[in-house]
């Protein structure tokens, strides 16, 4: 397996092409082989910065790769590049002239710091894995290409290839004749390329940079995002932070790029909001809360005079569907939506609900195109009806798990398993600060070290806006509903958070499906119950690297309790992880 730097691909690259070829490259080397993912170049005799795709070092050569996805195209002497979600764009430069530019560059870079690079080649190649390259021409090196006839086949057998082709070529020339580079002289190249360093960094400092390892998609949502293309029909489960919301916006932008008009709904309002604004540069995305929807279709058909003076609970769950339904006929907008994703979907799967999904999407649910992420450990709206899956299942969708944790750091998980009584899931390996867990003698106890550990905070150099308090309550019930002691900093009950130097105080139910580099749980004065467990397990889990917990001391026995079924739930773990396999 070769040496990958960074050693995952980051989940913001937009590239399948690129996101395949990096676990080809991976798997298919051998250890002798290093390969760098995205190099920039500040150097470029043309540009004031380029970059290369990939960069492979190793004993015979160090070979540079350019990688086009999708579709490949040239016209009037321009070259245009579409990727799967339809996305184009068109340039001057073709892909070798581009990769063989940048490979200039390098070579310059690095003979200027390492005299002995010139005995071996310094190549290139272009990797077009989704097309079969057949063009010819005088800008053009077949025996560099790597196309879809190469996928089947071992990827070393393809960088023995490009090397051949450049040994050849360097042979003409008469250089790069010597010995391989030693592996002290493959260190010494992928120093000078990318070299290592130790800045310590404040903490928000830290928190950024968490956050940024923490958008590294996984491979298991490879699989999920490949399996949303080729099924009509799919359920999404998965636990706090595996990456549904973050699969679901990629899944509606998709589907609405190919040109189909998309529903993008959940059940919390903020989460709505939040999709929303990920999407708004896409017209045939409709997304927001699901309540949101059906009030604007109840108010486009003039139709809110016939809802029912009833209980807010009443009105959401049995009278709006209904009128909903009639707004959707009477405008013309029944069975209009081409494909339908719903996330955070366990709050949204009850027969009303569903109904009015029937009647939007084209086909019904039966035979429509939808997908439903769902995590049944947050059924805090208690919208997850046995009746419901029922009926989602009954279109015999294909069903996908996501298993590992990339939102939260080690910390931050072990505790969220150990204070909701879950089992300890997978998580990547991704190190943070400690979780502070505060024990508390009454509300105004609580109220002055909650105050102190967000001191704490904003003097390691976090920002007010970084933080969110979380608690059961609203705020004029909570142990902080006269604000924070000794602290010139307010809070705010906004929704969406727009106040500059205020903290967000949310409760736990209306921040679900959210997330935070600091979270500040408070007013956790029970843990014996499952719908108290089920609290923390959402509040904890919003802390993408930092929290902060504040029990009340009542609740110690309750948490030994758990302390002892998280340790049991770790015995088992481990033990399972040794058992032979019996297929074997």
């Amino acid at each position: 397996m070769a040496n990958m730097l960074p050693p995952e691909i980051t989940a913001t690259n937009p590239s399948i092409a690129e996101k395949r070829l990096f676990a080809r490259l991976r798997d298919g080397l051998g250890e002798e082989w290093t390969v760098l993912h995205s190099l920039g170049l500040g150097g470029h005799p043309l540009k004031p910065w380029a970059e290369i795709d990939f960069v492979l070092i190793g004993p015979p050569a160090v070979i540079s790769l350019e990688v086009k996805g999708g579709r490949v195209e040239r016209h009037d002497g321009l070259w245009w590049f579409t990727d799967r979600a339809g996305r184009s764009n068109s340039k001057a430069q073709g892909p070798f002239e581009q990769v063989g530019s940048a490979t200039g560059a390098l070579t310059h870079y690095l003979a200027s710091r390492l005299h002995w690079i010139v005995r071996r080649p310094i190549g290139y190649g272009v990797a077009t894995p989704d097309i079969e390259f057949r063009v010819t021409g005088p800008d053009v090196i077949p025996e560099i290409v790597y196309d879809v006839r190469n996928v089947a086949k071992p990827v070393v057998a393809y960088v023995r290839q490009v090397v051949g082709y450049w040994e050849e070529r360097f042979s003409q020339a008469r250089t790069g004749h010597g010995e391989p580079f030693t592996p002290s002289e493959v260190r010494s190249i992928v120093q000078a390329l990318r070299p290592d360093f130790d800045l310590r960094p404040s903490l928000r400092m830290r928190l950024g940079q968490i956050a940024e390892e923490l958008l590294r998609i996984t491979t298991e949502q490879y699989v999920v995002l490949d399996g949303l293309a080729d099924n009509e029909r799919v359920v999404v489960r998965g636990g706090a932070g595996t990456g549904k919301t973050f699969l679901a916006v990629e899944e509606a932008r998709r589907l609405a790029a190919a040109g189909s008009k998309v529903l993008l709904c959940c059940y919390n309002r903020s989460l709505g909001d939040q999709l929303a604004a990920m999407v708004n540069d896409h017209p045939n995305i409709t997304a927001g809360s699901f309540h949101s929807f059906m009030a604007q279709l109840i108010k486009r058909a003039d139709l809110a005079s016939t809802l029912p003076n009833a209980s807010t609970e009443d009105l959401h769950e049995i009278y709006q569907p209904l009128v909903a339904i009639d707004a959707l006929r009477q405008t013309g907008m029944h069975h209009t939506y081409d494909a339908l994703v719903v996330d955070e979907a366990q709050d949204l799967v009850q027969d009303a609900y569903l109904a009015v999904f029937d009647e939007a999407l084209k086909n019904g649910l039966d035979n429509g195109k939808w997908r439903f992420f769902l995590d049944p450990m947050q059924n805090l709206f208690e919208g997850l009806a046995p009746s419901g899956l029922t009926r989602l299942h009954r279109s015999r969708p294909a069903t996908y798990r996501l298993r590992i944790n990339c939102r939260n750091t080690t910390p931050v998980a072990v505790a969220v398993a150990l204070l909701s009584g879950t089992p300890p899931e997978e998580t990547l390996e991704i190190d943070g600060p400690k979780v502070s867990v505060v024990w508390c003698a009454g509300p105004e106890d609580e109220r002055r070290r909650a105050s102190r550990h967000i001191g704490r905070l904003l003097a390691e150099g976090l920002r007010p806006e970084d933080i969110v308090i979380l608690s059961s309550r609203r705020l004029e019930k909570s142990c902080l509903a006269e604000g924070l002691v000794g602290l010139p900093i307010r809070l705010t009950v906004e929704q969406p958070h727009s106040k500059s130097g205020w903290i967000r105080y949310r409760t736990v139910h209306s921040f679900k499906g959210l997330e935070s580099d600091a979270v500040v749980l408070v007013d956790c004065d029970r843990l014996e119950s499952a719908s108290s467990r089920g609290l923390m397990y959402v509040g904890a889990s919003r802390a993408r690297s930092q929290l902060g917990v504040f029990l009340d001391q009542g609740c110690r026995p309750a948490y030994d309790e758990l302390a002892r079924k998280f340790g049991r739930n770790l015995v088992e773990s481990a033990n399972a992880a040794h058992l032979p396999d019996a297929t074997q």
